[in-house]
């Protein structure tokens, strides 16, 4: 009996795990018009920062990076992120409702030359469907993309 009920535990746990949504799904097609949408609206304020990676010492500069929030008076909508060492990275957060919903990570390695690629797509703090792999998981992605919105926040108090 015991077995059994493990079993079930088992496959009840398995079932409703997180399943991805199919890439045509409305939601999935919803989030691509956002993303659509704000990468048109030209009324929104975009800014640079910049700044130097070095090695774990903290002596030796081993390339940069730079960032671009895209918001308005009170809202993010994107962070473009670059970082550029032997692997030149860009990162691309949307933000909808102060909550992640999209984003689209290419890491190109300079010295094998190859480049991968990620697209997460998010609905309430959830992934519901993922494609691609980069040097990092999704998860750190998340808490990465999570930072930007945190950071905004506080600047705005």
């Amino acid at each position: 009996m015991k077995t059994l009920s493990t079993l079930l535990l088992v496959l009840l746990l398995v079932a409703c795990g997180t399943q991805q949504l199919s890439p045509t799904h409305p939601n999935i097609t919803a989030i691509d018009s956002y993303v659509a949408s704000v990468n048109a609206n030209k009324s929104l304020d975009e800014n640079v920062i910049e700044g130097t990676l070095t090695d774990p010492s903290g002596f030796n500069d081993v390339g940069g990076y730079e960032y671009y929030p895209l918001f308005d008076d009170t809202t993010l909508y994107r962070i473009r992120y670059y970082e550029n060492t032997h692997i030149n990275i860009t990162e691309i957060y949307y933000y909808k409702n102060n909550k992640l919903v999209f984003i689209d990570a290419t890491w190109y390695n300079t010295q094998r030359e190859t480049t991968q690629t990620k697209k997460v797509y998010l609905i309430n703090n959830k992934v519901v469907y993922e494609l691609g792999e980069v040097g990092i998981t999704t998860k750190q992605l998340i808490i990465k993309g999570k930072g930007f919105i945190d950071e905004f926040k506080n600047q705005q108090q």
